[in-house]
């Protein structure tokens, strides 16, 4: 018996499925020109903002599968290759009522920016310092780090074994540190029980160093960011202040990017609201939507992704050849292994959902029965 075709060879495609993977260079390069979302405007913008020393702060918001992710990647990419930048992308972690801003910044910020990247910025703001009496080292270190307890804290890299660096990464990554270890590090206590505008500040230290030892600047892309909105109100006050001073204007060394889902501007949590701290600093101007797609839009956004999916060269016609003889539907070499009648099935199926997220999961899923029913083509009672 003959071993059974894959479903790639079966409709001349590259992969198995239509879903975009927003962290995949390929296919987040190719989502971001899409209809209602101008990529292009953002990065001429961005690179603008860039060129004042002024880090720009923008937010992207839009229903969930709509593409903000794919949009951040492509956009940090491109403006990677034009402007010396250091792009950080940091996925919120998950947060409950009891939430609090420092397990954004564990989880999430210094998860982001990575252990070895941050000890090697202050290791060489150490080195630069040089060696000197320990009142002349800590001195230089405060006008390197503009923090008086940090500087104490990095001065235990004048030894730089192994075991000093990970007490420094611990202690500055706000996890729990024993009062012995603490004393190595001349600090009094550790961060987490620090005040958010302080963890906030150190952030702003990180991108102060990228910007004096790397001439980039870092670029924190924050996507899912509307997780906070599931942290009480006894605790949102502390992503309040701290958000407050990032997205400052006048902050200059850090720039932020944050990614928030939302069928509706007022469904976002309320710190990043119309009326929310946030847009009165940042301005309705740095607020970009990624919305859904249209119902025109479908059809050609099917088409797109097929002909980018499909294996280059392919002999499309003679599958349609061979097809036509087991449906009445209509088919095209645009839309092959689809039928017309199966896309209009998929417009029908996801309904008010039109995301790109929507529309490729009904794609794969059609596609798949069909192949497990050997189907040399999707026609439209395969559409659930």
């Amino acid at each position: 018996m003959a071993a059974k075709v894959d479903i790639q060879t079966r409709y001349l495609l590259r992969r198995a499925n239509f879903v975009l993977n927003p962290l995949s260079d390929e296919d987040a390069d190719f989502f971001a020109d899409r209809t209602g979302v101008n990529v292009s405007k953002i990065i001429e913008d961005l690179q603008i903002d860039l060129a004042t020393g002024l880090p720009p702060k923008r937010m992207l918001w839009g229903p969930y599968g709509g593409g903000k992710t794919h949009t951040l990647q492509h956009t940090m990419r491109k403006l990677s290759s034009l402007t010396p930048v250091h792009p950080v992308y940091v996925e919120c972690p998950d947060l409950s009522k009891r939430s609090s801003f420092l397990e954004l910044y564990r989880e999430g910020f210094m998860r982001g920016c990575g252990q070895d990247f941050i000890l090697s910025l202050f290791e060489r703001t150490r080195e630069n310092v040089g060696y000197a009496k320990r009142e002349e080292v800590l001195r230089k270190l405060r006008e390197a780090l503009l923090d008086e307890e940090l500087a104490k804290a990095v001065a235990i890299l004048t030894d730089p074994s192994e075991q000093n660096k990970l007490l420094l990464w611990a202690w500055f990554s706000g996890v729990p540190v024993p009062r012995g270890d603490l004393s190595d590090l001349s600090q009094t206590q550790d961060l987490t029980s620090a005040e958010p505008a302080r963890l906030a500040n150190y952030i702003t230290i990180i991108g102060k160093l990228v910007q004096d030892l790397e001439q980039k600047t870092l670029i924190l892309v924050l996507d899912e960011m509307d997780r906070i909105g599931f942290v009480g109100p006894d605790n949102i006050v502390q992503f309040r202040t701290a958000f407050t001073r990032l997205m400052d204007p006048n902050q200059k060394y850090v720039s932020v990017l944050l990614g928030l889902s939302a069928k509706n501007f007022p469904d976002l949590p309320d710190i990043f609201g119309g009326g929310g701290p946030i847009v009165s600093r940042i301005g309705r101007d740095a607020i970009q939507e990624v919305p859904m797609l249209d119902d025109l839009d479908v059809e050609p956004f099917i088409k797109k992704i097929i002909g980018f999916l499909r294996v280059p060269g392919a002999d499309v016609n003679s599958l349609i050849t061979s097809a036509k003889e087991q449906t009445t539907e209509e088919l095209s070499e645009a839309i092959f292994p689809f039928t017309k009648e199966a896309i209009e099935a998929i417009k029908v199926g996801v309904g008010q959902e039109m995301t790109p997220r929507e529309i490729t999961l009904k794609m794969t899923r059609a596609a798949g029965k069909a192949h497990n029913y050997d189907k040399p083509l999707v026609t439209s009672d395969l559409v659930d």
